[in-house]
């Protein structure tokens, strides 16, 4: 891939606003020299593991929503919830 950093914006959807946490793999930092880059998602670089699972190349994020808002695709969250139980 000739501009990782580009091509790893690209493949992360994500939220188009602020979240408030995210944790990157040290993989993705490494192999992409990201090394001074921005990619967009605030905190650290860690190794690939969630809920004590090792996963490599991994990139998490938390979201903070207000769940009576509309969103992406104009739906609520409550409603989402209420329909899946």
């Amino acid at each position: 891939m000739p501009d990782y950093v580009q091509g790893f914006a690209s493949v992360t959807g994500g939220p188009t606003h602020d979240v408030a946490f995210a944790c990157n793999c040290t993989l993705n930092y490494v192999y992409g020299k990201l090394d001074g880059a921005r990619v967009g998602l605030p905190g650290p670089f860690t190794f690939g593991e969630i809920a004590y699972q090792l996963l490599n190349q991994t990139m998490v994020y938390c979201d903070v929503v207000d769940a009576g808002v509309p969103h992406e695709a104009g739906r609520y969250f409550a409603q989402q919830m209420a329909a899946t139980h």
